[in-house]
Protein backbone atom coordinates (compact mmCIF):
# COMPACT_ATOMS: atom_id res chain seq x y z
CA UNK A 1 0.00 0.00 0.00
CA UNK A 2 1.33 3.34 -1.26
CA UNK A 3 0.34 6.89 0.69
CA UNK A 4 0.79 10.06 -1.62
CA UNK A 5 1.71 13.14 0.47
CA UNK A 6 1.32 16.21 -1.88
CA UNK A 7 3.15 19.50 -0.79
CA UNK A 8 3.73 22.28 -3.16
CA UNK A 9 7.65 24.11 -3.49
CA UNK A 10 8.78 27.37 -4.54
CA UNK A 11 11.30 26.33 -7.09
CA UNK A 12 12.39 29.45 -7.88
CA UNK A 13 13.47 29.91 -4.65
CA UNK A 14 14.96 26.94 -3.58
CA UNK A 15 18.19 25.50 -4.95
CA UNK A 16 17.89 22.16 -2.65
CA UNK A 17 15.44 21.28 -4.04
CA UNK A 18 17.08 20.57 -7.47
CA UNK A 19 20.27 19.09 -6.00
CA UNK A 20 18.30 16.13 -5.20
CA UNK A 21 17.09 15.03 -8.65
CA UNK A 22 18.17 13.40 -11.53
CA UNK A 23 20.89 15.53 -13.68
CA UNK A 24 17.92 15.74 -16.65
CA UNK A 25 15.95 17.29 -14.85
CA UNK A 26 17.94 19.68 -12.52
CA UNK A 27 19.89 21.00 -15.48
CA UNK A 28 16.54 22.18 -17.21
CA UNK A 29 16.04 23.87 -13.37
CA UNK A 30 12.23 25.51 -12.81
CA UNK A 31 11.82 27.51 -15.62
CA UNK A 32 11.60 24.29 -17.92
CA UNK A 33 8.28 23.69 -16.64
CA UNK A 34 6.16 26.11 -19.30
CA UNK A 35 7.10 29.08 -16.90
CA UNK A 36 5.57 27.43 -13.55
CA UNK A 37 6.64 28.94 -10.50
CA UNK A 38 4.97 26.58 -8.60
CA UNK A 39 5.59 22.38 -9.09
CA UNK A 40 2.99 19.91 -7.13
CA UNK A 41 5.04 17.17 -6.01
CA UNK A 42 4.11 14.12 -4.64
CA UNK A 43 6.32 11.88 -2.45
CA UNK A 44 5.25 8.19 -1.95
CA UNK A 45 6.03 6.89 1.22
CA UNK A 46 5.81 3.23 1.87
CA UNK A 47 3.60 1.70 4.60
CA UNK A 48 5.34 -0.05 7.74
CA UNK A 49 2.94 -2.84 6.77
CA UNK A 50 5.70 -5.12 5.84
CA UNK A 51 7.24 -4.87 9.31
CA UNK A 52 4.14 -4.15 11.18
CA UNK A 53 1.14 -6.47 9.76
CA UNK A 54 -2.55 -4.59 10.81
CA UNK A 55 -4.27 -6.51 13.51
CA UNK A 56 -6.94 -9.13 12.34
CA UNK A 57 -10.62 -7.87 13.49
CA UNK A 58 -11.69 -10.50 16.60
CA UNK A 59 -14.43 -10.37 18.57
CA UNK A 60 -18.27 -8.99 18.09
CA UNK A 61 -16.95 -5.53 16.34
CA UNK A 62 -16.14 -7.39 13.33
CA UNK A 63 -18.81 -6.23 10.66
CA UNK A 64 -19.33 -9.07 7.75
CA UNK A 65 -17.03 -8.95 4.99
CA UNK A 66 -14.40 -6.67 7.06
CA UNK A 67 -11.74 -8.99 5.95
CA UNK A 68 -11.19 -9.43 2.37
CA UNK A 69 -9.27 -12.69 0.85
CA UNK A 70 -5.98 -11.10 0.68
CA UNK A 71 -5.55 -11.30 4.09
CA UNK A 72 -5.63 -7.48 4.52
CA UNK A 73 -8.47 -5.80 6.70
CA UNK A 74 -10.50 -2.84 5.75
CA UNK A 75 -9.80 0.28 7.91
CA UNK A 76 -13.62 0.41 8.91
CA UNK A 77 -13.18 -3.09 11.34
CA UNK A 78 -14.64 -1.64 14.21
CA UNK A 79 -17.98 -0.81 15.05
CA UNK A 80 -18.73 2.45 15.52
CA UNK A 81 -19.35 3.83 19.39
CA UNK A 82 -22.27 5.90 20.24
CA UNK A 83 -22.85 9.19 22.12
CA UNK A 84 -25.28 9.50 25.05
CA UNK A 85 -26.27 11.66 27.19
CA UNK A 86 -27.21 11.01 31.24
CA UNK A 87 -27.43 13.46 33.94
CA UNK A 88 -25.65 15.94 32.05
CA UNK A 89 -22.76 13.75 31.36
CA UNK A 90 -21.92 12.36 27.55
CA UNK A 91 -21.04 9.28 27.88
CA UNK A 92 -19.44 7.09 25.01
CA UNK A 93 -21.26 3.33 24.41
CA UNK A 94 -19.93 0.61 22.33
CA UNK A 95 -22.54 -0.56 20.14
CA UNK A 96 -22.19 -4.74 20.78
CA UNK A 97 -23.78 -3.41 24.45
CA UNK A 98 -26.58 -1.58 23.02
CA UNK A 99 -30.13 -3.43 23.15
CA UNK A 100 -32.51 -1.08 21.27
CA UNK A 101 -32.62 2.38 20.46
CA UNK A 102 -36.41 3.82 20.17
CA UNK A 103 -37.72 7.99 19.56
CA UNK A 104 -38.88 9.82 22.39
CA UNK A 105 -40.07 12.69 21.10
CA UNK A 106 -37.23 14.79 19.45
CA UNK A 107 -34.74 12.70 21.45
CA UNK A 108 -33.97 8.84 20.87
CA UNK A 109 -33.58 6.57 24.10
CA UNK A 110 -30.08 4.09 24.17
CA UNK A 111 -31.45 1.23 26.21
CA UNK A 112 -28.61 -0.70 27.61
CA UNK A 113 -29.48 -3.26 29.94
CA UNK A 114 -31.05 -0.82 32.73
CA UNK A 115 -29.37 1.74 32.21
CA UNK A 116 -30.90 4.82 29.58
CA UNK A 117 -29.15 7.57 27.25
CA UNK A 118 -30.21 10.30 25.16
CA UNK A 119 -28.98 11.38 21.87
CA UNK A 120 -30.23 13.84 19.38
CA UNK A 121 -29.50 11.83 16.38
CA UNK A 122 -32.40 10.67 14.41
CA UNK A 123 -33.24 7.06 14.37
CA UNK A 124 -33.11 7.16 10.15
CA UNK A 125 -29.53 8.35 10.42
CA UNK A 126 -28.67 5.75 13.74
CA UNK A 127 -29.99 2.84 11.44
CA UNK A 128 -28.61 3.83 8.53
CA UNK A 129 -24.95 4.04 10.09
CA UNK A 130 -25.52 0.59 12.38
CA UNK A 131 -27.39 -1.40 9.81
CA UNK A 132 -23.85 -2.85 9.09
CA UNK A 133 -23.56 -3.92 12.66
CA UNK A 134 -26.66 -6.18 13.01
CA UNK A 135 -28.92 -3.23 13.74
CA UNK A 136 -32.62 -4.18 12.53
CA UNK A 137 -35.76 -1.40 12.46
CA UNK A 138 -38.73 -3.77 13.64
CA UNK A 139 -41.22 -0.73 13.94
CA UNK A 140 -40.95 3.06 12.89
CA UNK A 141 -39.41 4.01 16.49
CA UNK A 142 -37.36 0.95 17.75
CA UNK A 143 -33.92 0.02 16.09
CA UNK A 144 -33.17 -3.66 17.65
CA UNK A 145 -29.84 -5.08 18.19
CA UNK A 146 -30.04 -8.73 17.10
CA UNK A 147 -26.71 -9.35 18.77
CA UNK A 148 -29.21 -9.25 21.91
CA UNK A 149 -31.83 -11.45 20.56
CA UNK A 150 -32.36 -14.32 22.57
CA UNK A 151 -35.14 -15.44 20.30
CA UNK A 152 -37.91 -14.43 17.93
CA UNK A 153 -41.46 -15.85 17.73
CA UNK A 154 -44.04 -15.00 15.30
CA UNK A 155 -47.62 -13.76 16.68
CA UNK A 156 -50.77 -14.63 15.36
CA UNK A 157 -51.24 -10.87 14.02
CA UNK A 158 -48.20 -11.44 11.73
CA UNK A 159 -46.18 -9.66 13.94
CA UNK A 160 -42.88 -10.75 15.40
CA UNK A 161 -42.21 -10.66 19.20
CA UNK A 162 -38.35 -10.43 20.01
CA UNK A 163 -36.91 -11.80 23.47
CA UNK A 164 -33.83 -9.91 24.67
CA UNK A 165 -31.45 -11.87 26.62
CA UNK A 166 -31.94 -9.50 29.19
CA UNK A 167 -35.75 -10.38 29.14
CA UNK A 168 -37.09 -6.96 27.33
CA UNK A 169 -39.92 -8.19 24.76
CA UNK A 170 -40.22 -6.41 22.00
CA UNK A 171 -43.06 -6.56 19.21
CA UNK A 172 -42.68 -5.30 15.82
CA UNK A 173 -45.12 -3.46 13.15
CA UNK A 174 -47.04 -5.48 10.76
CA UNK A 175 -45.19 -2.96 7.96
CA UNK A 176 -41.85 -4.26 8.74
CA UNK A 177 -43.21 -7.97 8.96
CA UNK A 178 -42.06 -8.91 5.44
CA UNK A 179 -38.68 -7.87 5.92
CA UNK A 180 -38.31 -9.67 9.50
CA UNK A 181 -39.27 -12.98 7.65
CA UNK A 182 -37.32 -12.78 4.86
CA UNK A 183 -33.97 -11.79 7.18
CA UNK A 184 -35.35 -15.21 9.45
CA UNK A 185 -35.62 -16.75 6.39
CA UNK A 186 -32.51 -16.56 5.04
CA UNK A 187 -31.05 -18.81 8.41
CA UNK A 188 -27.64 -16.43 8.10
CA UNK A 189 -26.89 -12.85 9.30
Amino acid sequence: MKLKTYATKDLLSSDEYWRGLPASRAQHGPLAQDGLEEELRCIDIESFSAQFPAPEPQGSDVPPGAADGSGTTRSLYRSPRLIGERAHRFHFLDTHAVDYLQVDGNYVTIYVGNDRYVTRSTLKHLSDVLSPYDFLRIDRSVLLNLRQVDYVERLESGQFSFRLRRGQQLVSSRERSSAIARLLRSGVR
